[in-house]
């Protein structure tokens, strides 16, 4: 099962959680092209939910600001950061503040609210290293990124460390 689709009350919580993820840490009216923070907190938070759901975890459901924290744990204990793109194509993009402990593995889900697909996993030091390092986006932000050709498929952690 690589794609799935969050139901209506999912969908509430997603967008009741990046509500108060955007109003308590980043502010209501940053905008990135034609996306309001909200919205790009809604998809982000939704594939983390999404990804939750598709593998039987909880997602981390704070709303005040942190830095590096895992959105959830695997069955074994590892950390999990869940990123989120658009892009049907998109690489697996973590900012340049992360560092290799603050998780364990990076996951890439695909699309925007209520459906996601699962693109693969990759472990933080694959991610974050300097020759990953790139300018990004329009605004050309520096951040690790790492092809989605890299990305292991499968469930996480059947690939030794």
């Amino acid at each position: 099962m690589d794609q799935i689709t969050l139901v209506d009350t999912e969908i509430s919580v997603a967008k009741h959680i990046a509500k108060l993820r955007t109003e308590r840490s980043r502010g209501k009216t940053t905008t990135y092209g034609k996306k309001t923070q909200l919205q790009l907190d809604i998809d982000a938070f939704g594939a983390e939910l999404a990804f939750c759901k598709m593998f039987n975890l909880y997602p981390d459901l704070t709303t005040f600001a942190r830095k590096r924290g895992p959105d959830c744990y695997w069955s074994d204990g590892k950390k999990v950061d869940v990123k989120q793109s658009s892009f049907k194509d998109g690489d697996l993009i973590v900012s340049k503040h992360k560092k290799v402990e603050d998780a364990d593995i990076y996951v890439l889900m695909y699309g925007v609210m209520p459906t996601y697909t699962y693109k693969g996993w990759a472990w933080s030091h694959e991610v974050v290293r300097a020759m990953n390092l790139q300018l990004v986006g329009d605004s050309q932000i520096t951040c690790y990124v790492l092809g989605r050709i890299y990305l292991y498929q499968g469930e996480i952690g059947l690939v030794m460390a």
